[in-house]
C-alpha cells in the first residue's frame, strides 16, 4: 500500500472537509488535494463566500424633474417644488410648471382653468390670455338700434359688467330727440325728420 500517514495527519488538519489522495504521484511524491473549480492555491473570494461581482449601488443626492429615482428612495420625481410657468399675468398667475419625467418641466395646460383663452375675446375685466393687457383686441356687438347715424356703431367694453352702450354725445349727429332738419336719422329709430314740422331737407 502506498498510503502515506504525514499526509493523512496533515489533510485532516487544514481541510477537514476534502479527502486526501491515497496515492503519490508518478514521481513517488505524495498527490496533492485538488482545488475547487475557480479556486487558486491562494484561495479567493469565492472560496470565503463572496461574490466577486461588483453592483452599482444608488448614491442619493437631491432629487431633480429627470425621471430618476434620485435619492434612492423607490419614488422619481417626487416632493419637488416646480418653477412659475411661462405665462404668469393675469388669470396664470398661480400656474406653475410640471415635470415630464424625462423631459424636464414643461408648461402646463392652462386650459384647466375655464377662463383662459388663448386669444381674448371676453370682456370681464380680466387678462384672459395673461399676456399683462386686459380685455384687448375684442370684437365687440353692435349697439341696438343700430341705424341712421348710429350705424356701424359698436358696444363698449366696461370691465367686470361687460358690454354697454356707449356715450350717445360722442356720435357724431346724434340727437336724443329728432330737432335738426338736415335728413337724418339723428334720434336711430329708422325714420329721418319725423316731428319736424315743415322741413323739407
Amino acid at each position: 500500500m502506498r498510503f502515506v500517514c504525514l499526509l493523512v495527519v496533515a489533510c485532516a488538519s487544514i481541510a477537514p472537509f476534502q479527502g486526501c489522495d491515497d496515492e503519490s504521484g508518478d514521481d513517488g511524491s505524495a498527490g496533492s488535494t485538488a482545488a475547487p473549480d475557480g479556486a487558486t492555491d491562494g484561495g479567493s473570494e469565492t472560496d470565503l463566500g463572496v461574490d466577486a461581482t461588483i453592483v452599482d449601488a444608488c448614491v442619493p443626492v437631491a432629487e431633480i424633474c429627470n425621471g430618476v429615482d434620485d435619492d434612492c428612495d423607490g419614488l422619481g420625481d417626487e416632493s419637488l417644488s416646480p418653477p412659475p410657468a411661462d405665462r404668469t399675468e393675469g388669470i396664470c398667475g398661480l400656474f406653475f410648471k410640471q415635470c415630464a419625467g424625462p423631459d424636464g418641466w414643461i408648461e402646463p395646460n392652462y386650459r384647466v382653468s375655464p377662463e383662459y383663452q388663448a386669444e381674448e375675446d371676453l370682456c370681464d375685466g380680466q387678462d384672459n390670455d395673461c399676456d399683462g393687457t386686459v380685455d384687448e383686441n375684442l370684437d365687440p356687438p353692435a349697439v341696438s338700434g343700430g341705424v341712421g347715424v348710429c350705424e356701424g356703431v359698436v358696444q363698449v367694453c366696461v370691465g367686470v359688467t361687460g358690454y354697454e352702450d356707449p356715450d350717445w354725445a360722442t356720435i357724431m349727429d346724434y340727437e336724443a330727440r329728432e330737432m335738426t332738419c338736415d335728413g337724418l336719422d339723428n334720434d336711430c329709430d329708422g325714420m329721418v325728420d319725423e316731428g319736424l314740422a315743415g322741413c323739407m331737407p
